[in-house]
């Protein structure tokens, strides 16, 4: 038995009751945490972290995402809301979504279990011409490499090993071997938590939605500089933060007055600290 929460409900009901609210996310977080994992190995092992000149293609969605959709809209005639579907698809190809895959029986109800892709992508046409476009098959490509690197490394250390022992289902119980989605899954969740716990290390929020986090007062240029400058420093230069381009229910004019409220409000506490430091 399980209540709701604001995490798990849908996010427009979320920021409906959150009220006036800002928001911020990691950039690209799925990639670019991918390729953390990967730079983290390189250290490790006392060597020059290479990730992004091993995994080009997830380096340069991390830093041009926008452009790369944008070039996979040529796949798209028959599809509602294209950008949308082209992130949302992505993003699944880093959980290992199987593109081949058709519909087949659930084991408990017998019912048609469709596969993320066909539900995504209703028209056989256009996810016909998705999955051949040569940037998708060589992400795809790319994204197992970077998943068979990162597990290849961290199934074999025994601190890990420990922490994950007794984790449900994170072994196969028919041979009580480690499955790789799983370990991968909770490599990236953990350190998803920890950069989150560094980013609102030193800010107030409402609330953080895995590698986002909404707050109430805007977190003004300055304060995003400081948070990046901290983030490029403390893990890699491709980990950052971006204000979300939509943001909760504040209407342009109610915006502005807020944003001037709060920045004077901020430059006082800032004098005020100040004042007492030089006491």
């Amino acid at each position: 038995y399980s209540k709701r929460n604001l995490q798990q409900i849908h996010k427009e009901v979320r920021r409906a009751v959150l009220g006036p609210h800002y928001e911020y996310d990691l950039v690209a977080a799925v990639y670019a945490i991918r390729l953390l994992l990967v730079r983290r190995i390189f250290i490790a092992e006392n060597e020059i972290p290479q990730e992004e000149e091993l995994f080009p293609l997830t380096s340069n969605y991390v830093k041009d995402r926008s452009t790369i959709r944008n070039e996979l809209k040529v796949c798209f005639k028959n599809t509602y809301d294209v950008e949308w579907v082209i992130k949302t698809v992505i993003t699944s190809i880093s959980f290992g979504a199987n593109f081949e895959a058709h519909a087949y029986p659930d084991e408990h109800t017998g019912k048609p279990v469709i596969p993320s892709l066909e539900t995504l992508i209703k028209s056989d046409i256009d996810r016909a011409n998705f999955v051949k476009h040569p940037w998708v098959i060589a992400f795809r490509k790319e994204q197992k490499q970077l998943t068979d690197f990162v597990f290849n490394y961290y199934k074999d250390l025994p601190g890990l090993i420990q922490q994950i022992k007794d984790i449900p289902d994170m072994y196969s119980p028919v041979a009580n071997r480690l499955r790789k989605a799983k370990l991968t899954s909770y490599l990236f969740q953990t350190t998803e938590y920890e950069i989150m716990d560094n980013v609102t290390s030193n800010i107030d929020y409402l609330i953080r939605i895995h590698d986002g986090v909404l707050t109430r007062r805007k977190i003004f240029a300055d304060e995003r500089q400081d948070i990046n400058w901290r983030l490029k420093n403390d893990y890699a230069p491709y980990i950052q933060l971006e204000q979300s381009s939509v943001d909760g229910y504040f209407n342009i004019s109610e915006e502005k007055t807020e944003d001037m409220s709060q920045h004077k409000q901020f430059i006082k506490e800032q004098e005020r600290k100040a004042i007492e430091v030089n006491k």
